[in-house]
């Protein structure tokens, strides 16, 4: 019996070890685990930091304007020579008219050689059309072209800009006339509302002028006869004028002989009674 309790004893201080070895053991293995993702996740964290550090900075946005945002005002000019003014001056207004544009001055001087002037804006749209139809046509002989470009891009801004902080002033202005109670008060505001609101219209009329000037173009056509015509008439007019000086010239001649005649006449009888009376004092 004492054996057997004996043995007993054995077996369970022996279990007892195996178990606490086990438990050592599996201890160890969880640490080293724990140890090597704890290495493994400071690495990562280490590596990215790295690339991060590393990694070139993106490049600032640069500013850049877009063409179809600016503002542009185009002027054209153009001159022909025509057989008929008068009517390349109507048919040029007519053809302004149709491609959605209109005519803001029409000249036609009759006086020497002819000429005549179309003063039209023309949307920036048919500008193109509008400038090859006139060039196309029959019997027109274009001798100059001028294009010219200006850019109204801050101008068109500020103006817009200033518009938008009047308005928001004026209303302002109403709100605090709504609110208060004090006479002077009250008089000080409208004198300022009234000052704001000729301000508004203003920069309103501005802004829609240079609507017009961005979105049409400013054609000047000038009509002329052709200069061999003028040129003719103008050396007929010389020849005139130089056998008119000519016989002027004569005539003015025959008047001065005229004059003299009389004098010279004069002059003579008294010289030959001179040399008479002094033969006779001689003789």
């Amino acid at each position: 019996m004492e054996l057997q309790n004996i043995v007993s004893r054995r077996n369970l201080l022996i279990g007892s070890g195996a178990l606490a070895a086990l438990s050592v053991a599996a201890l160890a293995v969880f640490g080293l685990n724990t140890s090597s993702s704890a290495q493994t996740e400071g690495f990562d964290s280490g590596t990215a930091g790295s690339v991060a550090r590393d990694a070139p900075l993106p490049e600032p946005e640069r500013g850049t304007t877009d063409a179809s945002d600016r503002r542009r005002a185009v002027s054209v000019a153009l001159r022909f020579e025509v057989g008929d003014v008068a009517s390349a001056v109507d048919s040029t207004a007519s053809l302004a008219r149709e491609s959605g544009g209109f005519v803001e001055d029409e000249e036609l001087d009759r006086s020497g050689r002819n000429t005549g002037t179309v003063e039209a804006r023309v949307p920036d749209g048919n500008t193109s059309d509008f400038l090859r139809s006139l060039e196309s046509k029959e019997g027109w002989s274009l001798e100059s072209r001028n294009r010219q470009v200006e850019d109204l891009t801050a101008s068109y801004t500020e103006t817009e800009l200033e518009l938008e902080n009047k308005r928001q002033e004026l209303r302002r202005l109403e709100e605090l006339v709504n609110q208060t109670g004090e006479v002077s008060t009250l008089v000080d505001l409208q004198e300022r509302m009234s000052e704001v609101r000729s301000r508004v219209q203003f920069l309103e009329q501005r802004l829609e002028t240079l609507k017009t000037r961005t979105s049409f173009t400013e054609v000047t056509v000038r009509f002329e006869e052709p200069a061999t015509l003028s040129t003719s008439f103008e050396l007929d007019e010389s020849l005139n004028r130089s056998y008119q000086a000519f016989f002027d010239s004569v005539e003015f001649l025959v008047v001065a002989i005229g004059w003299l005649l009389p004098v010279i006449f004069l002059l003579f009888l008294a010289y030959g009674g001179y040399r008479g009376a002094v033969y006779l004092r001689d003789g």
